[in-house]
């Protein structure tokens, strides 16, 4: 049997959870949130890395299979399409028709690979 004077039953140390103030900056941004369980202990929820990784990959549009289009890849109405609705945001008049698209018409050439000009437009304006 054992001795009486040994089997004395030791203090059980309590242990008191920190103050969120007493701790450092760096620990206490890492607490999310505080719960109590059923003993009425506290306990720290940690930010969760997944979650904060899925949240910001959302936010940022990361993780989407087909990029957002830039102008560089919109059809010609589309691109006519926006700039008119961005012009008639702004208060802006603008002309938006093929005009800068069309080809000047071709000049002759004297059969010797020489080009020809036309004057006929000056001559009648004098």
């Amino acid at each position: 049997m054992p001795d009486a004077s040994k089997a004395a039953v030791l203090p059980r140390a309590r242990v008191v959870p920190r103050l969120l103030t007493d701790l450092d900056p760096e620990t206490a941004k890492l607490i999310e949130d505080v719960t109590y369980d059923s003993k009425g202990r506290a306990v720290p929820k940690l930010f969760s890395k997944l979650a904060a990784s899925k949240e910001l990959r959302a936010m940022l549009n990361i993780s989407n299979k087909e990029a957002p289009r830039d102008i560089t890849q919109l059809s010609d109405q589309e691109l006519i399409a926006t700039l008119a609705q961005q012009a008639k945001e702004l208060g802006v008049e603008i002309k938006l028709d093929y005009h800068f698209a069309r080809q000047p018409p071709a000049t002759e050439t004297d059969g010797q690979g020489s080009q020809v000009i036309d004057n006929e437009g000056e001559s009648n304006k004098r």
